[in-house]
């Protein structure tokens, strides 16, 4: 191996060594240079944007919730023949042959029955009642004179009675063959035609009172307890395409419950003189349980539901501040608005929009609004 070999080899083998120990040298370089303890600098999240109403007490508010109602006629009367008889015509309304949707006062004429046959039997029973109450009186004369006796003057007596009877009998069914009308309303319909034969019991016209009107709706078990015959109540309905509002009055509240839905009927009688109200149609009411003392209502979009309950935020010194076991009532709501029943007190600051963006202690930037109270005596 000549001289230059060898330097190379060794060579070859030294590297390694020296790219190690230099690597070493920086490595111990780095190591004794000054360190920067500094830590970095938090930066504490922005202010949110919130919205902050402030809670008050209202001392008095009506409980009031509002029900779908139907519109019923106040009185249905199916007018039926009472004695047997062809139809001859109809009676009048307007000085026009009666006809259905007309308007009738009770005590008006509808149908004229054949009388052909009653009025022979009243002539009849007239002639009788004649001749037996001038027998009658010439017995009398006769029995005073000691003429005639008294078995004869009993027995012209009795006979005197017994036509008496039948001509009463005879002439009301000749009066009944004039049906008329026993109440004020409308003809809803005329079932029969002229030239039929009726029998006693046959259904001539349907008679519907609207000029007062039922409006019916049922309650709910837990609700019907505020409810009694007497009280007022108001309801809502469209009419020539704008809402009207009427007072009623609670006419009637049924004993029996419905058994599956447990509800109960209710009636409100409301005048409809202005015929503002159809049968069957749907109308609004608006019903008040009682009057709440010191109510607080807040808007719904405050209220953050939990798995168990509620909460919200109100704002204490610049930072949202969470407050739980808030407690709402559920069926109290009016508009957009709850009432709260336990959880907050008059003079807080509520936070009402941008509290989802909020945390425990976050800093706001407040956007006041008018108070609970305020906004919800303008709704």
């Amino acid at each position: 191996m000549t001289e230059a070999t060898k330097k190379k080899s060794l060579l070859s083998k030294l590297l390694p060594l020296v790219i190690i120990l230099g690597g070493l040298a920086v490595v111990g370089v780095i190591y004794k240079l000054p360190v920067d303890k500094t830590e970095p600098e938090i930066v504490p999240p922005p202010p949110v944007n919130v919205t902050v109403q402030r809670v008050e007490i209202i001392s008095t508010m009506p409980d009031e919730f509002a029900l779908d109602a139907i519109v019923e006629p106040n009185r249905v009367v199916n007018v039926a023949a009472e004695v047997e008889g062809r139809i001859e015509r109809y009676g009048q309304a307007n000085k026009r042959q009666l006809k259905e949707g007309d308007y009738v006062e009770v005590g008006a004429p509808l149908i004229y029955l054949n009388t052909d046959l009653l009025q022979a039997a009243y002539n009849q029973a007239k002639a009788q009642y004649e001749f037996d109450l001038r027998n009658y009186g010439r017995i009398e004369e006769a029995r005073q004179k000691n003429v005639a006796t008294q078995k004869e003057l009993d027995k012209a007596r009795t006979n005197l009675a017994l036509s008496k009877a039948t001509l009463d009998e005879v002439k009301a069914k000749l009066d009944r063959t004039q049906i008329v009308s026993p109440i004020s309303g409308v003809v809803n319909s005329l079932p029969v035609e002229i030239g039929e034969f009726v029998q006693p019991g046959t259904t001539c016209v349907q008679i519907v009172d609207t000029k007062t009107v039922k409006v019916v709706f049922n309650i709910s078990e837990q609700d019907i307890g505020y409810f009694k015959v007497g009280q007022k109540q108001k309801i809502f309905a469209d009419h020539d395409g704008e809402t009207i509002t009427l007072e009623g009055e609670i006419t009637y509240i049924s004993e029996v419950a419905e058994e599956l839905a447990h509800t109960t009927r209710v009636e409100i009688l409301v005048p409809n003189g202005e015929d503002r109200f159809h049968s069957g149609q749907f109308v609004k009411v608006r019903l008040k349980r009682q009057d709440l003392k010191d109510v607080i209502m807040v808007p719904l979009d405050a209220i953050i539901p939990l798995e168990n309950g509620y909460m919200v935020y109100l704002v204490e010194d610049g930072k949202a501040q969470p407050r739980k076991n808030i407690q709402i009532d559920i069926l109290s709501i009016k508009g957009k608005r709850i009432r709260v029943v336990e959880g907050l007190k008059g003079g807080e600051e509520l936070i009402v929009r941008g509290n989802w963006m909020c945390g425990p202690g976050q800093e706001v930037n407040v956007i006041r609004e008018e108070s609970v109270q305020t906004k919800q005596q303008g709704n």
